[in-house]
């Protein structure tokens, strides 16, 4: 499963400039084509950045798990909001995130930790 993450992060990092060019062709010259093309690749480099703690959360244990459960919730929290809801700004309800993603990340840990798997 690691394996696969990693080869699409590959492919999105090395992919996302010929993908926005073909998209984009006038993102130069033209103001509109520009704010469209950074908008579509900051998202694309938020799901790769969901991504990759993903593949970093199934790799570890303990409180580094924890750690990168934090990431992953935030940043899926994240792509939920600039990919489905076209946000780009922090919201107040940015705050509960945080907060969900602070007990998912200490549930975890403490649920692995419990099992005596650390």
């Amino acid at each position: 499963m690691k394996s696969v993450l990693g080869i699409i992060l590959v492919i999105a990092y090395v992919g996302n400039s010929p993908l926005l060019g073909k998209l984009y062709p006038d993102q130069e010259g033209v103001y509109t084509q520009f704010i469209d093309a950074y908008y579509l690749r900051n998202k694309i480099y938020e799901a790769m950045f969901c991504l990759f703690f993903l593949a970093c959360m199934l790799g570890s244990k303990g409180f580094t798990r924890a750690v990168f459960a934090f990431g992953f919730v935030m940043c899926a929290a994240s792509c939920f909001d600039k990919i489905i809801l076209n946000v780009s700004q922090y919201l107040l309800t940015d705050i509960l995130v945080v907060i969900v993603a602070f007990g998912a990340a200490y549930y975890g840990y403490k649920r692995q930790r419990n099992a005596g798997q650390t």
